[in-house]
């Protein structure tokens, strides 16, 4: 609107409708934002701390996905972890509607609350693959005590069978 265009025309085209995605924020090639700012003046410096903190949201979403999914692959019970991590994709949506305001600190808060939910995700995914090796050492532990006692009952047996006096 401030261009004599309206609102939404102005970053997303007038007949071209595209997909929005995050490659349209900041201030990279093909960054719809970078048309009319540049990395000196205040709208540059917005969009790319906000491209920046989508880019956090994103990595930290994928380690925590991945950790919970590792820990599913493996028999672990996550998911409540992976439900409670939508939670996070929720915060990026709402992120990403409030960026159309162009307030960075709006933005931040719904960015935070994500992180916030994809460390405890991480966590949690931590745990379960703690408790995989836990579980893993504690089965090779009584593993082996069967197997002893199993060589040493075969030895007692021979040893019986040995002394038997043969009629």
């Amino acid at each position: 609107a401030m261009l004599g265009v309206p609102g939404c025309a102005t970053c997303h085209q007038n007949h071209e409708v595209v997909r929005a995605t995050d490659a349209m924020l900041g201030l990279e090639d093909g960054a719809v934002c970078a048309r009319c700012h540049s990395a000196g003046d205040a709208g540059g410096e917005a969009a790319a701390t906000m491209r920046a903190q989508i880019d956090s949201l994103n990595r930290a979403f994928a380690a925590a996905d991945s950790i919970l999914l590792r820990a599913e692959r493996a028999g672990m019970e996550v998911s409540q972890a992976l439900v409670d991590l939508g939670g996070a994709n929720n915060s990026g949506i709402q992120a990403r509607a409030a960026m159309h305001a162009f307030d960075v600190a709006a933005m931040t808060e719904k960015i935070d609350e994500g992180l916030g939910v994809t460390a405890q995700a991480y966590r949690r995914g931590q745990q379960a693959l703690g408790e995989l090796q836990f579980r893993r050492t504690g089965l090779a532990v009584s593993v082996t005590i069967i197997l002893m006692l199993i060589v040493g009952l075969l030895l007692r047996i021979r040893l019986i069978e040995r002394q038997e006096p043969t009629a």
